[in-house]
């Protein structure tokens, strides 16, 4: 988010990013919506949604219609792939989501960018 104080406006830059980070800092560019198609990992994990949900800077609460529906689609994800198997621990953040749950996941990201 930032204020453009000549305008008086608050704006929103979307910023999606799934390459591997280095020193904290992501090596690659980020995701426009013409790229999201093509740019998005086939083998979509939790790990990785639940990373870029939660990059979204919003202090005062003005995009939270869209992150809410994204915090309502990790919800949905967590129950559906609920694992009892206690001998691996990281097992349900780290396995590649079904195809209906990565399409709504990209349907998603493309909503992102209408807050731009």
């Amino acid at each position: 988010m930032r204020w453009d104080p000549k305008h008086d406006m608050f704006d929103f830059k979307v910023k999606i990013n799934f390459s591997p980070k280095y020193k904290n800092v992501r090596k690659g560019e980020n995701i426009t919506k013409s790229q999201i198609e093509s740019s998005v990992p086939t083998s979509l994990t939790p790990r990785m949604v639940l990373s870029q949900v939660a990059s979204v800077y919003d202090p005062l609460g003005l995009a939270t219609p869209y992150t809410l529906a994204a915090k309502v689609l990790m919800r949905k994800l967590c129950i559906e792939n609920n694992t009892n198997d206690k001998t691996l621990p990281n097992s349900r953040w780290d396995y590649a989501m079904s195809a209906e749950s990565r399409l709504e996941w990209m349907d998603f990201f493309k909503e992102l960018f209408d807050i731009e």
